[in-house]
């Protein structure tokens, strides 16, 4: 089984502006993925590489994880505990760095848009989600 997030993060209702900082964190990933040769955007080419490979039957599934516990639903609400948590202690120092050494970009601006992206996460009246892919274990062709 493959799964991986694509930080493309989004939200259904409107409450995650195009221009926010948390997007352009997701924008940033990318950017970096790209300078060092290693595009994160394979994701998406997951079920393609599969099916190309001889595997039978390759589906995707793509789940929305919530990027902060606005979910009325109690497990997803968990969710998106972890997910900001993760974020606010672990990704976010990930992407200092590679804003910096990768893309020798300004520290300053890099600090003020990761506050600006905290606080924005950090509001439960935005509903942003990341697309999780999984593409399940599957048998090769005989």
């Amino acid at each position: 089984q493959l799964a991986g997030s694509y930080p493309d993060f989004q939200s259904d209702d409107g409450t995650l502006p195009s221009d926010s900082a948390y997007v352009e964190m997701g924008k940033i990933y990318f950017d970096m993925s790209e300078r060092i040769g290693a595009s994160g955007r394979e994701v998406l080419k997951w079920k393609h590489y599969l099916s190309q490979a001889g595997f039978d039957d390759v589906h995707e599934r793509i789940y929305k994880i919530p990027t902060n516990p606005w979910p009325e639903d109690e497990r997803l609400k968990k969710v998106g505990v972890f997910e900001l948590n993760h974020f606010r202690d672990s990704i976010a120092n990930v992407f200092a760095r590679g804003y910096e050494q990768i893309l020798h970009g300004d520290p300053a601006y890099f600090q003020v848009l990761l506050a600006q992206a905290r606080k924005e996460v950090l509001d439960r009246r935005m509903h942003s989600w990341v697309p999780l892919y999984v593409t399940p274990k599957q048998c090769a062709a005989s």
